[in-house]
This record gives C-alpha cells, structure tokens and sequence, in this order.
C-alpha cells in the first residue's frame, strides 16, 4: 500500500536526447546491458516487462531475443502466483509472443496455450473480471492488459462471447458521475459496487488513479470501445502537472511511469501527446518523461537509464522498462516486429566508450526484484536505494 505521499521533481539535468525514440532507443539499450548469461534480468515480471519495453523500441533484436528465449522455457513460472493463473502476466506475454511472432496457444517449450489459460481466468473473482487475485489494487489494470492480450491474439467477442462481459465489466468500473468531480472519468482498481461514487479510502489507500485509467483506455480502445475515453481525458488533463508529466494520484507529483502510460493510453485514443491541449502549461508529456533519463553528467554504464522518484537519481529499472514504451510512442498491442540487432548508445564525447553497458564496477548489476501481477507505480512502499539498478514497484 501507500506510505506516503511523495512531490520529488524530475532530475533536472540536460536531457540526453529532446528526440523521444531516440530516448527509447537509448533505454532500451540500458536494458539490454542488464541480461545475465541466460537472457533474464532478474524475476519473472521483470524479465517480461523487459521483453515489452525491447519490443517496443523496435532496437536491441539480439537481447529481445534472449530475454524471449527465457520466457518459452519459464513460461509456467511466469504465468503462476503458485496458486492460480494471473491475468495480467498473461496478457503481457500474450503481448509479447505476438510481438516476436510467436503463437500465443503454443507457446514456448511446454506449448502452453496462453489464450485458453487467460480466457479461464474469467469470473474466477467475480462475474467480468479476469483472474482470482484480490483486485483492490489492480483489477482494472489487469482487465486493460486482458483485453490488450485478447485482441493481440485476435479474439473478438463475436467468436468468444464472455469477452463482451469483460469489457461491460471495465466500462462499468469507471467513475462517473455519481463521484466526485476530480474523480470523473477516471478509474480505480475495483469498485464492487459500481453505483457507489468513488471515493478514495484512507485505510487502504485505494483511489482513482491514472494508471489504472491509462491501462483501461488501452484495453477498451483496442477492442473498438471508445465511450468512456472522453471522460477519461478530461480526467488526465486536470491532473497533468505543470511539467507536462502525470502524477500517479492528483498532488503527487510527475513520476516517469504514469507518464509513459499514460502517453500510451493518448496514443491509443488517437491524441498526440505534443498537441497544444497536453502542453498547455509549456512542456509536453515527451519532455517530462525525457527528463527522468539519466545523460552525460552520469556514469557510462548508467547513461540511458531513467530514474523514478523512488531512486534518488539513480538507475531504476522499473522505470525504465516503463518509461521506453512511452518514449517510443506506442499503443498496445504491438504488431509482430523486425527489431534491429543493436541500437545506439548515447556518445558524450569524454572518451568513455558509448558501447559500453555494463556499470561502472568489477559486479554485474544487481536487479531488485519487481512485484507482478504489479500493483501500478505507486501503490508500494519505495525500496531502498542501493545505487544498483532497481525494479522498484
């Protein structure tokens, strides 16, 4: 849960690039200096976010392929809180065995049907939703990546029926009208009853937030569903911050995941994130999460990386895998892509050699491990910092 509130700004150096797939480009080569020997980066979760966030850089082919060869052999781990199916891992490998051009109802090297498993997880909680877990945290951020994994796999609820109530399910969960007016058009992780305003609830800490919302917006627009994602805008234009970023709730703060969502979740409604209406107060959503990426004041091995307000200016993994997807511009799902070996390194011009990935030291880096199926970007206790890279969540 919430600990606290935080309002930490952006690192404020000189951004390594103003170029925001370039700034993806450099992420994800960050990302890949990370894989250990058998293509992981640490935890199931966080060696499939990485997956993601490589395969939408469309750079860094060789490590993608790496990291997509430890996903078809764990894929059981992978899938499994060791007591049931999570939606939400499921949808995101679903995401990325299409991505690779793989076949999500054969996958990997037990063959699992990816599509089937997702699909049995409906109703296990309650009618409409996907997946047994408690969802006060989460539930419509795993229904939005349900759904994106659905449409990936090109199911449509004419050829399977119950979709149609996952998606009555996610349309009915969005605060409307009955709620508070910095609510409106917004949604939080689970409302059990929908007729009840929005509220947020200062034992658990659940309230609206954007990137439950941003994850919705994706999973409904994917799947033609555009009715609520009006209100939805409005609801991310008043809580856009003075820097162009997006906080995880209202008065946190600019964090680099929630922006990176939600550019995606404007991306997929159609919106440009460097129009007029989303840099109204200056800065762009582009410049707000490029400002998080840490340039040529930091050590090579860092350089590309991004940082959170969790990370005191050092790498965050996390975040970065969060933030290339956003940097890049891209809407889930992704077509199958043709990645290129290598991207580009940033080059400082001090001598150090920009093809170097690897963190200053003789120690490999060390990854803290991530929470999946992930609650959103703030709804955990900050780690503490190591000055190693973190996947912090």
């Amino acid at each position: 849960m919430l600990l606290s509130v935080w309002s930490i700004t952006a690192i404020g150096a000189e951004p390594l690039t103003d170029d925001p797939r370039q700034a993806a480009e450099y992420g994800a080569g960050w990302l890949a200096g990370l894989l250990d020997g058998d293509g992981s980066v640490g935890d199931a979760g966080a060696n499939l976010s990485t997956a993601l966030a490589l395969a939408s850089s469309r750079t860094e082919g060789d490590a993608f392929d790496a990291v997509m060869g430890w996903l078809r052999a764990n894929a059981e781990s992978v899938i499994s809180d060791g007591s049931a199916d999570m939606p939400g891992r499921l949808g995101r490998l679903i995401l990325v065995a299409v991505a690779a051009g793989d076949d999500p109802r054969a996958f990997g090297s037990g063959s699992l049907d990816l599509v089937g498993r997702l699909q049995a997880t409906l109703g296990s909680h309650s009618g409409g939703l996907f997946g047994a877990q408690d969802p006060t945290y989460d539930g419509a951020f795993r229904q939005g990546l349900a759904l994106l994994g659905l449409r990936a796999a090109g199911v449509t609820p004419s050829d399977w029926p119950p979709m149609q109530d996952a998606i009555d399910w996610l349309i009915a969960q969005q605060c409307g009208a009955e709620s508070p007016p910095e609510f409106r058009g917004a949604w939080m992780g689970y409302r059990s009853d929908t007729g009840a305003p929005c509220l947020s609830d200062p034992v658990t800490f659940a309230a609206p937030d954007t990137n439950q919302t941003a994850l919705a917006v994706q999973g409904l627009e994917a799947n033609g569903v555009s009715s609520g994602t009006d209100s939805a805008l409005d609801y991310f234009e008043l809580v856009q911050e003075d820097d162009g970023g997006f906080p995880f709730q209202q008065g946190y703060g600019s964090d680099p995941n929630s922006t990176a969502l939600v550019i995606q979740a404007l991306v997929s409604a159609g919106q440009d994130p460097r129009s007029s209406r989303w840099s109204a107060a200056g800065p762009s959503p582009y410049e707000s999460l490029l400002s998080w990426q840490l340039g040529c004041d930091s050590p090579v091995g860092e350089r590309g990386a991004f940082s959170s307000p969790f990370s005191d200016s050092s790498p965050d993994a996390f975040a970065t895998v969060d933030a290339v997807p956003g940097a890049a511009g891209v809407a889930y799902p992704l077509p199958p892509v043709d990645l290129e070996p290598n991207g580009s390194t940033p080059d400082c011009g001090d001598g150090d050699d920009p093809g170097d990935r690897t963190p200053a030291g003789d120690d490999p880096p060390k990854v803290a491990t991530s929470t999946e199926d992930r609650a959103p970007a703030a709804s955990g206790p900050a780690v503490a910092v190591t000055g190693d890279p973190q996947f912090t969540g």
